[in-house]
């Protein structure tokens, strides 16, 4: 593990060719330097702004010279940030720390929300949301897995994408005269001289609407990104709004894909807890307390009502017990009113 960790120079995972090269010959002559993907890609870059400032110094009028149908741009304020970027890139331990600042949960997949908060905060200049959303789309659904995260193994080239689209936003600002966000003829016409290109007025239109992918009459960043990086790269693909889409919809339409904790306010959730309530209280009845309320309306703990004298019954034929008068005495015999109230006493 530990001989595979160093042969894996950017700690992505797996050990590209290049990477086997070096360690390998490492191996074999310490001594001796072998050139890496990094340093082909600084040197192509060096020589390509060279050639872009030779471009501009030759001609100051546009369309001017031989015909030049392929789009250039240099910023210096990039330059640094360039350098920093490709550096922390092939440095493992720089790379692993900053992993560990954006991925503060520690659970090894970091959202589009958590490198925007962190990683603009370090970088400001790649504080572009476009170029941020084209970056982390093109990371996770064309350079990675094709989940929705960006894990550690794809983390190095989140980072040269960030570079990569915030420095062709930065270039597509210059060409959007009116700040909308969008690239009609007018406004590239007017910028072919910004991008190092010389054309006529018709290959000016024919290029523009090869730009214009979906024929809308505007060019937007993605559709200004899949253009330019095939005038560079021809072999490269670029991932679209449109594409974006449609992997959102297949995915939504795959059994399964639905969340597996149900959105707060579902039936699901409405109704399951409920039952489990239900049947946790029931199975913990606790008594009663004396006096509270339901105390009072249980059936084993009513009021007692006043207790009446117990009725004796006169066997048939026997004298009727004397009654007593209103003034307390006894009279020999009972009356026809108290004969008659005795009879329907025994009766009732």
């Amino acid at each position: 593990e530990t001989e595979f960790k160093a042969m894996d120079a950017n700690d992505g995972g797996v050990v590209l060719f290049d990477e086997f090269c070096v360690w390998f010959t490492k191996k074999q002559d310490p001594g001796r330097d072998i050139v890496t993907s990094a340093d082909v890609l600084a040197a192509r870059r060096k020589a390509r702004k060279a050639e872009s400032k030779t471009k501009r110094k030759s001609s100051t009028k546009r369309r001017s010279g031989p015909k030049d149908a392929t789009p250039d741009f240099d910023s210096t304020k990039f330059d640094d940030l360039e350098r920093n970027l490709l550096s922390l890139a092939m440095d493992a331990e720089s790379l692993e720390g900053l992993w560990d600042e954006i991925d503060v949960n520690g659970n090894d997949k970091v959202s589009l929300a958590e490198i925007d908060k962190r990683v603009v905060a370090k970088y400001p200049l790649l504080n572009n949301k476009p170029a941020l959303m084209r970056a982390y789309q093109q990371t996770t659904l064309k350079d990675g897995d094709g989940d929705a995260w960006v894990e550690p193994k794809e983390f190095p080239q989140l980072l040269v994408n960030l570079f990569y689209f915030n420095k062709l936003f930065q270039c597509f600002d210059v060409i959007d005269k009116d700040d909308d966000r969008r690239l009609n003829l007018a406004e590239f016409k007017a910028s072919l001289a910004d991008l190092g290109m010389s054309l006529s007025y018709s290959e000016t239109e024919t290029e523009f609407n090869a730009m214009d992918a979906n024929g809308g009459g505007v060019v937007l960043f993605d559709e200004f990104c899949v253009w330019f990086t095939k005038k560079h790269d021809p072999g490269r693909d670029i991932v679209t709004s449109a594409e974006v889409l449609k992997r959102r919809r297949e995915q939504r339409k795959q059994p399964g894909s639905s969340p597996t904790n149900p959105k707060r306010g579902s039936r699901a959730s409405r109704a399951s807890p409920t039952k489990s309530k239900r049947g946790s209280i029931l199975s913990r009845v606790t008594p009663i307390k004396r006096g509270s309320r339901s105390s009072q309306a249980s059936p084993d703990k009513r009021p007692s009502e006043p207790k009446r004298a117990p009725m004796t019954r006169t066997p048939p034929g026997s004298p009727a017990p004397p009654r007593a008068s209103k003034t307390g005495t006894a009279k020999g015999g009972p009356t026809g009113s108290e004969r008659e109230a005795t009879q329907t006493a025994t009766a009732t």
